[in-house]
């Protein structure tokens, strides 16, 4: 698989997950052959959305990547800043959560009943409380 190929599924979040699942195999004691194994197979099932409402500022560039207009969202920000797929108007929690869930859901087209992980995160820039309301959203799936 190419950068390109792993970065379009594994995205800001989505890399941890892969982390995490990788590195409690490597504890556990698992060959590295396996563990390439393991990461390659989480990394294939493992989707990520984030959206933000600033752009960040890359320390060896020093200005935003991107610029948003009053009352934008960016939704599907890239790993290292990259401007997102598209913008939209600030919206609900819920509206939102459900433009970050349906294009993973369509990807992945998950049969009826499958159990998924879902990892809210905020980057540190939302509170909690804001973060649990979208994890209470669930797809109909």
């Amino acid at each position: 698989r190419t950068l390109a190929a792993v970065m379009s599924t594994a995205r800001v979040a989505g890399t941890m997950i892969v982390e995490k699942v990788v590195g409690a195999a490597a504890e556990a004691g698992q060959p590295l052959g396996q563990l390439k194994v393991l990461g390659d197979r989480v990394n294939a099932g493992t989707r990520s959305m984030g959206v933000a409402l600033t752009s960040c500022i890359v320390p060896a560039a020093g200005t935003p990547t991107f610029t948003l207009g009053e009352g934008e969202m960016e939704m599907g920000v890239g790993i290292h800043g990259e401007p997102g797929r598209h913008r939209i108007p600030m919206a609900p929690a819920d509206a939102i959560t459900d433009q970050l869930v349906d294009p993973i859901l369509a990807d992945l087209s998950p049969a009826r009943g499958q159990r998924h992980a879902v990892l809210v995160n905020s980057l540190g820039a939302t509170p909690p409380k804001s973060c649990s309301s979208c994890s209470t959203v669930s797809p109909t799936a």
